[in-house]
């Protein structure tokens, strides 16, 4: 008997917000869709689809009514308090700040980075116990760095620079920190396979946030070790990383030779340097 082919995943939903093609977002769906990255390879609606399950995700904000949003709390009080019982409501104790979180009330410093980014202070905290540890240990010691807040930030960066804090109606670009170029933002999408099922998709930013989270504490570190900065330093280094990373994908979407999947893409950014003069 013939071999079946596996069967396409039916077509996303456009949100309403891109119904209109005009002035950024036509210009943008025209990139993902007609674009090239290599200039001879066009893109898919698969590939559109991705960043529309991506944008819902990073826009997703905190719902105290949402069970799911509390329980998540519950589960990373666990994780980085072992030992401890968790309170009633766990988006808010004492010991948040003992996390980095600036105060007690846990929740309302998800502002910007929103549900994913207290999934990644939970996949983080899951994968690299030993690590979350020593920053929980560093930031006793230093009182210089808020680590809970620093994945946040990156979170909200993250989002802006590849275009998925873009969804939601009445956004602008000025509201955004930075914008890569649609080519970057092209080539990141295309590291994910596109008929994932959209957990898995939603895993694969939620991976670029955790290795980014971990290597920018570390440029942190380092820099600290050479310095002994105050936490008013903090914008000011993260701005710099940040220039420094867009760089790097932009040369990476741009070069023939570049990491080809995310896993990849992954590795290569761990291994990668960043310069601290």
């Amino acid at each position: 008997m013939e071999e079946q082919l596996p069967r396409r995943r039916k077509s996303y939903q456009v949100p309403s917000c891109f119904a209109k093609k005009s002035g950024f977002w036509g210009s943008f769906q025209d990139a993902l869709c007609c674009g090239t990255l290599n200039k001879d390879e066009p893109f898919s609606q698969e590939l559109l689809s991705t960043f529309y399950v991506l944008s819902e995700y990073a826009n997703e904000t905190f719902d105290a009514a949402n069970r799911r949003h509390i329980e998540n709390f519950g589960k990373l009080f666990s994780l980085v308090f072992p030992g401890r019982k968790a309170p009633e409501n766990p988006s808010v104790s004492e010991l948040w700040p003992e996390f980095g979180f600036q105060t007690s009330r846990a929740f309302s410093d998800l502002r910007f980075g929103g549900i994913l980014s207290l999934e990644a202070m939970i996949r983080i905290s899951e994968s690299n116990p030993e690590k979350v540890s020593s920053i929980m240990a560093y930031m006793k010691e230093r009182g210089n760095f808020l680590f809970a807040c620093s994945v946040i930030s990156v979170t909200f960066f993250l989002k802006s620079f590849f275009h998925f804090g873009l969804i939601q109606s009445g956004k602008s670009l000025r509201s955004l920190k930075k914008l890569s170029s649609n080519t970057a933002a092209a080539y990141f999408l295309s590291l994910i396979d596109p008929y994932l099922p959209d957990e898995r998709k939603k895993e694969s930013f939620l991976s670029l946030v955790e290795v980014y989270s971990l290597q920018l504490f570390d440029y942190w570190k380092e820099l600290d070790e050479e310095e002994e900065l105050n936490i008013a330093y903090f914008t000011q280094v993260e701005e710099r990383f940040e220039k420094m990373f867009s760089h790097l994908v932009e040369r990476w979407a741009r070069k023939i030779k570049q990491p080809h999947s995310l896993q990849e893409f992954l590795v290569a950014l761990k291994q990668h340097q960043f310069s601290t003069s």
